[in-house]
C-alpha cells in the first residue's frame, strides 16, 4: 500500500568550523499528507511549515522527505506541523 504521509526532514549544511563552533543544522522535522514527495512539500507550505530558506550563514535550507509506511505513523500530534529534534527521536525516527 502506498503511503500517504512523507518525513520532511529540514536542515542547512554545515561547514566545518560552523560545525567547530557548536553551530546546529537540524532545524526541524514534518510529516505531512502527500502522495509524492512534491505534494508534500506543497501541503507543509500551506500548512505555513517552511523555515527559512537562507540560514544566517547564507548556507541554503535542505529538505530531504521519504515516504513513511502507514504502519509507521505517529500519534495525530505529530503529524502536519514542524516538530524537534527531540519529538523525533521521541517518536523513533532520525532528526536528518
Amino acid at each position: 500500500m502506498k503511503s500517504n504521509y512523507y518525513w520532511l526532514s529540514f536542515a542547512y549544511p554545515i561547514c566545518t568550523a560552523c560545525k567547530a563552533a557548536g553551530v546546529q543544522s537540524f532545524v526541524g522535522v514534518a510529516i505531512v499528507r502527500g502522495s509524492s514527495l512534491e505534494t508534500a512539500l506543497a501541503r507543509a507550505m500551506e500548512l505555513g511549515i517552511h523555515p527559512a530558506s537562507e540560514g544566517a550563514d547564507g548556507h541554503k535550507l535542505n529538505v530531504k522527505g521519504e515516504p513513511l509506511p502507514n504502519r509507521a505513523l505517529p500519534p495525530q500530534r505529530y503529524r502536519e506541523r514542524l516538530f524537534s529534534a527531540d519529538e523525533a527521536r521521541e517518536i523513533g525516527g532520525r532528526s536528518t
